[in-house]
């Protein structure tokens, strides 16, 4: 399967945490996330995760801490990964929380309105809300 869009992402994943050379060991490998070690076996990583959805899907880590593991990943879009990002900023208001993108798309109010907001120390209520 050395030829498959599995294999490719086995292969990246395992090359973005343990080569100290790939321009990305600094976001994964140089800050602590490693591949199980079942997961040194494409087999078992096969196994466990199965084929990719679509051409679109990567994999993902469910907690952006944690390691490359069969309990921790996923197949996920682009999009479900940019939610998933370690910089996003989640709002909690009456017990949902959401990234900023997910309550732009929720409440239809700017991305730009609500950081601006924000940063007048509008209550959540009033960052969140259409009218004022």
């Amino acid at each position: 399967m050395t030829g498959t869009r599995e294999y490719a992402s086995w292969n990246a994943m395992r090359g973005r945490c343990n080569n100290l050379k790939s321009k990305d060991y600094k976001n994964w490998g140089g800050r602590g996330i490693e591949v199980c070690d079942s997961w040194n076996s494409f087999e078992n990583f096969y196994k466990d995760m199965g084929d990719k959805p679509t051409p679109n899907h990567s994999i993902e880590r469910i907690n952006n801490d944690g390691n490359y593991c069969k309990e921790n990943c996923r197949w996920a879009t682009k999009k479900e990964q940019q939610r998933n990002h370690r910089g996003n900023k989640v709002l909690s208001f009456e017990g949902l929380s959401l990234t900023v993108a997910e309550w732009v798309e929720k409440t239809g109010v700017t991305r730009a309105m609500i950081d601006y907001r924000l940063a007048k120390g509008f209550p959540m209520n009033k960052v969140l809300s259409q009218q004022i």
